[in-house]
This record gives C-alpha cells, sequence and structure tokens, in this order.
C-alpha cells in the first residue's frame, strides 16, 4: 500500500466477511457502487445478503448496472467503513444481485489523523462569554476590567456569519480537528484569557449538522502566525486538547471525521490500493 495514503485497509476473514453483510442486509440501510475511475457513486438500498451464494442484492434503483460489470462498492455500519471488489452477476426488474471478487476489506484510519477543516468545512468552536458581558464590550476573563471593542475587532478576525452570531459567546471558525484537539486563530488581545496550558470552561464545537460539548478543553500551545496578518491584525494558532471526555463524546466525534474525511478521499484511496 502507498505510504501516502491516509486510510488503512485490513482485509477480513470470510467470517468476518459474512457478518458484516448479514448485518448490512438487517440494517435497512445503503451500500454505495461505483465503477473505478467514475465520479458517479450511487447509494442503493440493500436488498438481501445470501451466506450460501456469498452474494448481495440491491434494490434496483439506478439501470446503469449491467450483466458482468465490474464495480466496487462499501458502506458503514458502526461508524466503521467496509470496502470490497464485485461482479454484477444479475439484473433484474426490482433488485440487482452481485458477487464478490477477492478480499474483503474494513478501512481504518489512525487516531490521531486531523482533519483540515479550514477552508473546506465551516466548523466553528463556541465559547461562553463572561457573565458581566454586556453587548459593548467584553470582560476580560482574569481581570475583570471591560475592554472596549475586543468583541469587535474580534469579530474581525473570525469568519463568522454576524447574522447568527449569538452576543452571549465568541465564535470562532476551527482550523484543523482530531479526536483529541482541535487549533484555532485568535487576536492578540485574546491571549489576555488564552494561555498555554489553562484549563478552560467546557466549549461547544459546531459542525453544519450536530454539536458537540467539550468538557476540559486544555490550551496546549499558542504560536505567532508568522508574516501572517489580515486586515492589520496579529494572528496566532491555538491548539486545544480535549480532556476529561468520555467514550460517547470519543466515538461520536470520531465517526463525524471520518465521515467527512470519506468524502475527501476514502473512495479514491480505495482504487488507489488496488492498482
Amino acid at each position: 500500500m502507498s505510504q501516502a495514503t491516509r486510510t488503512i485497509f485490513t482485509s477480513l476473514s470470510r467470517a468476518e466477511k459474512q457478518s458484516k453483510l448479514w448485518q448490512l442486509s438487517q440494517s435497512g440501510l445503503l451500500c454505495t457502487l461505483w465503477t473505478k475511475g467514475s465520479k458517479n457513486k450511487i447509494p442503493f438500498k440493500v436488498h438481501s445478503y445470501s451466506r450460501e451464494d456469498d452474494t448481495l442484492a440491491v434494490f434496483a434503483e439506478d439501470s446503469s448496472l449491467t450483466a458482468s460489470q465490474e464495480i466496487l462498492g462499501t458502506f458503514d455500519l458502526k461508524g466503521v467503513s467496509f470496502f470490497f471488489k464485485g461482479k454484477i452477476e444479475k439484473t433484474h426488474e426490482d433488485k440487482v444481485l452481485l458477487s464478490f471478487v477477492g478480499d474483503f476489506y474494513k478501512s481504518e484510519r489512525r487516531s490521531n489523523f486531523r482533519l483540515m477543516a479550514y477552508p473546506i468545512y465551516s466548523i466553528y468552536c463556541l465559547f461562553d462569554l463572561p457573565k458581566g458581558y454586556e453587548g459593548g464590550g467584553v470582560i476580560d476573563f482574569k481581570s475583570k476590567m471591560s475592554q472596549t471593542g475586543l468583541f469587535k475587532s474580534f469579530l474581525k478576525l473570525v469568519d463568522t456569519d454576524p447574522q447568527s452570531q449569538d452576543l452571549r459567546k465568541l465564535k470562532l471558525r476551527v482550523q484543523d480537528i482530531s479526536v483529541t484537539g482541535l487549533s484555532l486563530s485568535v487576536g492578540e488581545d485574546e491571549l489576555e484569557w488564552i494561555k498555554a496550558g489553562e484549563l478552560l470552561n467546557p466549549l461547544t464545537i459546531q459542525f453544519s449538522d450536530m454539536e458537540l460539548e467539550v468538557k476540559g478543553p486544555r490550551v496546549v500551545y499558542v504560536v505567532d502566525y508568522l508574516g501572517h496578518a489580515e486586515r492589520g491584525l496579529k494572528k496566532f494558532k491555538v491548539g486545544i486538547k480535549f480532556e476529561g471526555v468520555d467514550e460517547v463524546f470519543d466515538r461520536t466525534l470520531s465517526q463525524k471525521i471520518n465521515s467527512l474525511l470519506r468524502e475527501i478521499d476514502a473512495n479514491s484511496d480505495f482504487e488507489d490500493f488496488l492498482k
């Protein structure tokens, strides 16, 4: 396997393969099929799986599949992706029957792999503002002294939607994220309340379709963006590590990151892996 690939493919035994395909057939989930090199990847609802014949039947929702055609396929079960190479055996009016060619794979990603969120994905990190905040300024987390204009300058720095901005929160654009932490960009003024080593109040990670609360986020580093200034504001990169999170959080975030990663490169990784 090429060392450049970001996905690890592990071959499953026949018993493991049959177990996963049976679970798929009972789940009512989708199986995505495509021909190698094609950008047209079509999801099909699974009809049934035969252990005896080792064949998978899907509902014929697309008429482009033809008998003897070689295809690639993938499906997800409990946050894990499975990949295979197959062949169309029969096509009926209501369903398509396919067999499997060669090994059956489970894909895994390194636990510390980071999703480069910006600029592809609009993922945000929401911090609660201090209780003393009253619209015109922000109360410093430590000194509790008003800093007029700090909030406005901060909003100029981060990429946010002003119409959806909650004035009780700071909304920062996430630069990259993994199951163990994330990084953000901040301005000079914010360094008063973001210090390396400090444990922050709980924050919220906001995806387009879900939110996750992080308990025990800790600032692990603050570094200068050398030679990188925007609208006259000096920027710093802040690294935050997730501490105090439970298994449910870890699993949920891992599944979300993996789903976004698969949108980018998993299918092409599988094609490269087969070469």
